[in-house]
């Protein structure tokens, strides 16, 4: 089945589609059953749309922008959990073709495939993230943003605006899922072995992805909830 991806035509698009539906099928149509984390969600969301401030008033771990996501779906009357495994498989086909966009502009491969895509609806499905719309799973959006921005840095040198665009990335990634903040080594770590980026630069990455967490921080500060703000947004760690 590998060897079948290798080549990027329309009939390995079809069936690449096909299979990722049948991987998916369970979970968004034959399951009646509610997972806990999605109850949290929904209920979350829920609170929030009614006027609950998220940290100050709703002591929980989930990040900001994702409780924000689940916010907007609240809003829409959308209490049915299955709608947050639908969005989250559309999730995942979208950063699956993006992140072999990203291979192919980038000539991590001559030929044009899908291969990269195959390989990540398959392995997206080894952990849990890959049932509903998690904060992990939002996240790996802005993962993969940050991706298709180190591989333009090896690739042609680094920019100052590369290097913010990277940094601003991994500090969205941050606000959905606090761990990502753990993909700055592994991006710094390709920085030093394959790019050419000077000190300063590496200042910017760092600036820039505290940037977003410093706003949303000044928010709490203002607002209310500056402890609470600490012990829910690192509790994750």
């Amino acid at each position: 089945m590998i060897q079948y991806f290798k080549l990027g035509s329309w009939d390995r698009l079809i069936l690449l589609l096909v299979l990722f539906g049948i991987i998916q099928f369970p979970f968004c149509f034959l399951s009646q059953e509610i997972l806990l984390p999605e109850l949290l969600w929904l209920r979350l969301g829920q609170r929030l749309d009614s006027g609950w401030r998220l940290y100050a008033q709703i002591l929980d771990e989930t990040g900001p922008l994702s409780a924000l996501v689940y916010a907007g779906i609240a809003k829409t009357s959308i209490t049915d959990f299955h709608f947050y495994r639908y969005f989250g498989s559309a999730l995942i086909l979208i950063q699956a073709f993006w992140l072999n966009q990203i291979c192919r502009r980038f000539v991590l491969f001559t030929d044009r495939n899908f291969l990269v895509a195959f390989f990540y609806i398959i392995f997206s499905h080894v952990g849990p993230d890959a049932v509903s719309l998690s904060p992990t799973l939002m996240a790996t959006t802005f993962i993969i943003a940050a991706y298709g921005r180190i591989f333009k840095i090896i690739r042609f040198g680094p920019d100052n605006n590369d290097t913010m665009y990277l940094g601003f990335s991994l500090g969205l990634a941050v606000l959905f899922y606090q761990p990502s903040a753990l993909f700055i080594f592994p991006f710094c770590l390709s920085a030093v072995f394959f790019s050419g980026m000077r000190l300063n630069q590496y200042l910017i990455v760092l600036v820039a992805m505290i940037l977003p967490i410093a706003l949303v921080y000044t928010f709490f500060v203002l607002g209310g909830g500056e402890q609470e703000f600490w012990h829910c947004f690192l509790s994750s760690f």
